[in-house]
């Protein structure tokens, strides 16, 4: 059979690790995509306390069975912008959400407020 004359060239580098201890440290120094997911994560956790703290894209798979077609999607140069752009806006509204919630939290719970309570600006400068 004729040598190829072809060469192969990579589309990236995916990096597959399991951290013990705090796992939104792993982000801060890759300089790829990271994938976090399965039983020691959420989503939202994933959001709001790892992606906030890299540079480079991460996503959240929620299983091993859906990694593969997440890695295509990042390798595919058509695709790679648009998921990227829809995972940190998904990221985004999340962040969105946790804070709402967070903020209602502390409504009811230190500040006493009942949780269909409702006051203007001028009624809680009072």
């Amino acid at each position: 059979m004729p040598k190829s004359t072809s060469t192969l060239q990579g589309k990236g580098s995916i990096i597959l690790a399991t951290v013990k201890g705090d796992v939104h440290d792993i982000g801060k120094n890759i300089s790829g995509p990271l994938l976090i997911g399965g039983a020691m994560t959420l989503r939202t956790y994933t959001s709001v306390k790892i992606a906030t703290q890299c540079d480079q894209p991460v996503v959240y798979v929620k299983d091993a069975s859906r990694a593969v077609a997440v890695v295509a999607a990042l390798l595919d140069t058509d695709k790679k912008f648009n998921f990227i752009t829809q995972t940190k806006q998904e990221y985004q509204d999340l962040r969105q959400a946790y804070a709402e919630m967070l903020h209602e939290r502390v409504r009811i719970d230190y500040w006493g407020y009942q949780a269909d309570e409702c006051h203007n600006n001028e009624e809680l400068i009072q």
